[in-house]
C-alpha cells in the first residue's frame, strides 16, 4: 500500500517528541495505557469522536493502535498529533505505524509522511 494514500488515510501523522524525553526514550512503565491522540475538534466530532474517548488508529502498514483522543480546537483538519514512541507493553507503540523510508533529496529521514485513519471504537 502506498503509504500516502490521503483518500484511504485522511491523516497526516504528526510524532512530536515530548518535552520530557530524549528522542523516543522513556522509562519503563512510564505512560501506560493508550496514547493520546490529538485531532481537529470538528472533525473528531464529525467522525463522532467525543473528547477524552477511545478512537483506533490505522496506517497503510497494516498496523493500528488504540489510542485516546483529545479535541484541540487550533489543529489543521488534515493533522493528527501524537508523541513519538512508547512502550508496546503497554499498548502504544506509534513507531510501528511510521513507514521506513528513505527521503528522495539527501537519502534521510523523510518526517511525517505517515498517513492514518481514525475511527471510533464501539
Amino acid at each position: 500500500a502506498d503509504c500516502r494514500d490521503a483518500a484511504r488515510y485522511p491523516f497526516s501523522l504528526l510524532t512530536v517528541g515530548g518535552a520530557r524525553y530524549l528522542g523516543s526514550e522513556r522509562e519503563p512503565g512510564d505512560g501506560a495505557g493508550p496514547a493520546d491522540l490529538s485531532m481537529a475538534s470538528d472533525v473528531a466530532l464529525r467522525l463522532g469522536i467525543a473528547d477524552g474517548s477511545p478512537a483506533r488508529m490505522t496506517s497503510p502498514l497494516g498496523s493500528s493502535l488504540v489510542v485516546t483522543v483529545r479535541h484541540d480546537a487550533t489543529l489543521r483538519p488534515d493533522v493528527v498529533v501524537c508523541e513519538r514512541g512508547g512502550w508496546l507493553k503497554a499498548g502504544q507503540g506509534v513507531n510501528r505505524l511510521i513507514p521506513d523510508m528513505v527521503s528522495a533529496v539527501g537519502a534521510g529521514t523523510p518526517y511525517y509522511e505517515a498517513r492514518v485513519d481514525v475511527e471510533p471504537l464501539a
